[in-house]
């Protein structure tokens, strides 16, 4: 008997393996023994082989691997299989990729907090071919990628894209996400995301819950579009989160934002106020709001999420969201820990083959996959100086706040000070607020703190950072 992997694939380093379900996106934690056997299960090994090779008696990898049959991962093959795995990876992994598939958007010039319309719109003029996205999504194949977002622009207008899904399913690539701000439909992208069996998420952008607000920020007639791209999507059977951005015209109203969204049965709610950058800079004293009334509206909100634990998901700016209230723990930043924790093992490849740590830091470029292999940019030492870069390399020190503002973001610190080692002012409120207000609130309701584990040791040039941007 060959044992096979069903529908799964071995991921992570020696740090931190898991098995990772590619269609559904769930993982599951294994320690080294068990992920080196399971690498192994691509049908070209025995049962007899594994025991012998990983010194464990035959009944005792047997049983492992019927366990994991149970549960639809493992699969065995009365004959040999050429099936062929992407090596294990090397630290520090990779686990996801943000693609922005274009630079288009149909809505340029409306939304009054777009954060790289000019850069998007430079990105458009050598936006990457069918070939080139191809060979892209075959590098993640084989840099054993787990997870891939989509992106844009407005994604929806890539024509390509059900062929992108096909390629992404082909290499064995969940896609966590498909961003879009909801105003076009294409039952071919939704066909092909049923022909691959892929489980995805739409992040759909709605910033009121009536036309007078959303069509504030985003032009008139796209809330009746964006509500009605809402209901397709969920009876295509896919969940929905939905991304609001806290401006001075809905504030005051997110409560009554909220049950709309829980009407229309959406499965996960991200709010938060937009970063000062782009065109929320020049839209400043019109739509940014005080941070007292987003104050006021959070901890209302915060409440009702821990009273209705059992409905809508909510995720509210970086302070607080549902998970906390199942996972009972919340994490702290130590003076090593990486500034942007959450994002360390992901990057951004934009329309035109630039690479960049995240998708708001669209003016810090890696490398463009034109010139270089993704492989090489992100084991290069600027990727890395900056993915790995610790907290007390920034000048955000000797603060009470530090452990829970993580020195803020680095986008915005470069935005407000020319250096991304600068501190992000804009951060202080929102985690004066959180020490103040929701830290005592999570206590509360049992929910404790832990420190995160310490990192590798930082052995880069921050400086480095500020002399490409």
């Amino acid at each position: 008997m060959y044992p096979v992997l069903k529908n799964c694939r071995v991921r992570g380093t020696e740090d931190e393996y898991y098995l990772h379900q590619y269609f559904t996106g769930e993982e599951y934690e294994l320690d080294s023994l068990p992920a080196k056997i399971l690498h192994e299960c691509a049908g070209k090994r025995q049962i007899q082989w594994l025991a012998e090779n990983f010194r464990q008696s035959v009944d005792e990898v047997k049983t492992f691997l019927q366990t994991l049959e149970a549960g639809s991962l493992v699969e065995f093959a009365e004959k040999q299989r050429k099936t062929v795995f992407a090596d294990i990876s090397s630290a520090p992994y990779l686990r996801e990729v943000h693609i922005d598939a274009t630079g288009w958007c149909n809505l340029f010039g409306k939304c009054k907090h777009c954060y790289g319309r000019q850069v998007f719109e430079e990105a458009t003029r050598e936006q990457l071919t069918t070939e080139e996205m191809i060979g892209l999504i075959e590098e993640l194949g084989r840099l054993n990628v787990a997870n891939c977002v989509l992106s844009g622009g407005e994604v929806f207008i890539r024509k390509d894209l059900p062929l992108l899904i096909s390629h992404l399913a082909e290499q064995c690539i969940h896609i966590a996400g498909i961003f879009t701000n909801g105003t076009i439909y294409r039952e071919d992208v939704v066909a092909a995301l049923h022909q691959e069996g892929t489980r995805t998420r739409f992040l759909v952008s709605l910033d009121g819950h009536n036309s007078d607000i959303h069509d504030f920020m985003r032009g008139r007639g796209n809330f009746e579009k964006t509500v009605a791209f809402i209901r397709k999507i969920k009876d295509a059977g896919f969940p929905v989160t939905v991304n609001t951005v806290v401006i001075r015209q809905n504030v005051q109203h997110l409560m009554e934002m909220c049950h709309f969204l829980e009407g229309l049965g959406v499965a996960l709610w991200r709010i938060s106020v937009p970063r000062e950058q782009g065109e929320t800079i020049i839209n400043r004293e019109m739509i940014l709001p005080d941070w007292t009334d987003v104050f006021a509206i959070y901890e209302r909100l915060i409440r009702y999420a821990i009273a209705s634990v059992n409905g809508m998901r909510f995720q509210i700016s970086s302070i607080f969201k549902t998970a906390l209230l199942e996972e009972s723990v919340y994490y702290l930043f130590r003076p090593e820990s990486c500034c942007c924790e959450y994002k360390r093992n992901s990057i951004t490849v934009k329309p035109n083959g630039n690479v960049t740590p995240c998708t708001a830091f669209d003016n810090l470029v890696l490398g463009n996959i034109r010139r270089m292999s993704l492989s090489e940019i992100w084991y290069g030492d600027l990727a890395q100086s900056f993915k790995q870069l610790p907290i007390k390399e920034t000048m955000c020190q000797g603060c009470e706040l530090l452990p829970y503002c993580g020195g803020g973001c680095r986008k915005v610190a470069w935005e407000m000070h020319g250096s991304s080692l600068a501190k992000d002012e804009s951060a202080c409120p929102l985690y004066r607020f959180t020490y103040d207000t929701v830290r005592p609130i999570l206590r509360e309701h049992g929910i404790r703190a832990e420190i995160l584990d310490l990192p590798r040791p930082y052995r880069y040039d921050a400086s480095l950072i500020n002399k490409v941007i």
